[in-house]
């Protein structure tokens, strides 16, 4: 292997890395502040008015899982809203790779952005489905578990747990909030 190939080879992957936590870190953000707060804007009002308003009134305590199709309308986002979070998750490596002069790093990170996304949508829907056959086995795998138990302590006490995908950005940002603690400060 010569020395170009173990660049790109190198590039790639601290690119996917970075990738994966600049998600993270943007998942937070949009969730914890426009998601969460009232913010000047119609984009912002929208997010808030589709989270607060509609999603977690709809989805709490008890009311966790939907129970027919309709619901299902209050969890996945318009479809104009992932290529706008896409090419946020981007735009830094767009950046750096114009300024190095490779596309490895915008090529990669949109390559994580498109699955992080698509992965945000289903994992969601799956978390608040009570039960569909065709991918029981990804809701009784360990791993999404322990996601879905992250996201039901979200709609449980809102200011903690706000990412969904990759909770980096919440252990990055003090916001994580395991069950075992959750049950420590809040089920006595």
């Amino acid at each position: 292997m010569n020395s170009a190939t173990l660049l790109h080879i190198a590039l790639s992957v601290l690119s996917v890395i970075l990738s994966i936590f600049v998600d993270s870190l943007i998942e937070w953000w949009v969730h914890k502040y426009p998601m969460h707060r009232k913010l000047p804007g119609p984009f912002f009002k929208f997010l808030f008015r589709h989270h607060v308003t509609i999603h977690h009134a709809k989805f709490s305590g008890e009311a966790y899982h939907h129970h027919n199709h309709k619901d299902r309308e209050t969890i996945a986002f318009p479809l104009w809203v992932g290529p706008l979070l896409i090419l946020t998750a981007i735009s830094p490596f767009w950046a750096f790779s114009y300024y190095i002069g490779n596309n490895i790093p915008v090529y990669s990170s949109l390559a994580v952005a498109i699955l992080y996304y698509v992965c945000f949508e289903g994992f969601h829907q799956l978390m608040h489905m009570e039960d569909y056959p065709v991918v029981r086995w990804i809701r009784k795998s360990k791993w999404f578990t322990w996601l879905d138990t992250h996201h039901e302590i979200h709609h449980l006490k809102a200011g903690v747990n706000f990412n969904l995908v990759c909770p980096l950005g919440d252990y990055a940002m003090g916001t994580l909030l395991t069950a075992s603690e959750y049950a420590l400060k809040f089920k006595k």
